[in-house]
């Protein structure tokens, strides 16, 4: 089984990325067969291409060229580059918000970051204002991002690192918390860059609970099996007000021993990526994947456990997105 390995190799590329970024916008996704229902109340599109990896590396541009093609499946927009403008302006500031808590293990793909990237700064965004981010230096660092704070290029730095922090406090179901300055102050538009693991409290984790980086004290959130506190974090003002897109990272992901991914037999590479502008939905999805997997491993159903993400359901009737598969336009295709 081929394995993702996350490179130092530079991950800022300044002016030079942003305009490869505007030429790369412009590129045909070639769609394959669609197997996704109709006539339903949300999309999330999952994008799978079996060759992604090469000599046990991702392949940059077949990462593009998915991220492409979910972008165009999922706003029925002809090509990439009008998806991009219809999403960011050039005065926002944009976030993406990376999750690298198990380093090169199970962490968000840097190639996939960079394609992120480059797709917002097609917009006309300035890469000095696309900031990718988490919560330690030292976490991105381990993931394969190559921090830089105040150079040229797009940004890349934890909440730890200097002039930032966690200063804005709220209130989340029965515990109190603070955010990140950087999702809080500092950006206007966010894109949740997760990835898909099984969890040992949540159940799962992906978009929704992806915002647990963002808080100075993630234990105090997990009680009752996370319910309602992921649901009621992602109520918060900065977090439901400012994401715009959602690009699930399935390239690898964990159906058990997560989110550290302490059983290796429990990773697996379904080689997709999911996209989505609901989190709640996109988190469905995801949750419908993992199950389908342990089936297959013949493990225990997680709805069937303790642990069965209840969050979902309540995040869904604060009205924050669609939980019921039946009323979701899963679009499948493949590359």
């Amino acid at each position: 089984m081929a394995s993702r390995k996350a490179t130092r190799r530079e991950f800022l590329k300044g002016a030079a990325v942003a305009a490869a970024a505007v030429g790369l916008s412009g590129m045909q996704p070639t769609f394959a067969d669609d197997k996704g229902s109709s006539g339903s109340t949300t999309r999330v599109v999952q994008v799978t291409c079996k060759g992604v990896f090469k000599d046990g590396k991702e392949d940059p541009e077949k990462t593009r060229r998915m991220l492409a093609e979910a972008l165009c499946r999922l706003t029925d927009k002809k090509k990439v580059d009008e998806v991009w403008q219809s999403l960011f302006k050039k005065e926002d500031v944009v976030g993406v918000k990376v999750n690298t808590i198990a380093g090169h293990k199970l962490s968000s793909s840097v190639e996939l970051t960079k394609a992120v990237c480059e797709g917002i700064a097609s917009a006309g965004v300035a890469a000095e204002k696309i900031m990718v981010w988490d919560r330690h230096d030292r976490e991105l660092k381990k993931a394969g991002f190559t921090l830089n704070s105040s150079g040229k290029g797009f940004r890349c730095f934890g909440t730890d690192s200097e002039g930032h922090g966690y200063e804005v406090e709220i209130q989340v179901g029965s515990a109190k918390v603070k955010l990140s300055r950087i999702l809080a102050d500092e950006i206007t538009a966010l894109v949740n860059l997760p990835i898909l693991k099984d969890h040992g409290g949540a159940g799962m984790t992906a978009a929704l609970k992806n915002h647990y980086g963002s808080v100075d004290q993630p234990g105090a959130l997990h009680g009752g099996n996370c319910n309602p506190f992921i649901a009621d974090l992602n109520k918060a003002e900065p977090i439901a007000k400012k994401t715009r897109l959602i690009v699930c990272d399935c390239f690898k992901a964990c159906c058990d021993g997560g989110p550290a991914g302490n059983r290796p037999k429990g990773i697996w590479e379904p080689q997709s990526i999911l996209v989505a502008t609901d989190p709640v939905a996109l988190d469905a999805v995801g949750f419908a994947i993992i199950e389908e997997r342990r089936k297959e491993c013949r493990l225990e159903p997680i709805a069937q456990s303790r642990r069965n993400p209840k969050w979902l359901a309540t995040a869904a009737g604060y009205g924050l997105g669609v939980n019921d598969l039946a009323k979701i336009d899963w679009v499948k295709a493949e590359m």
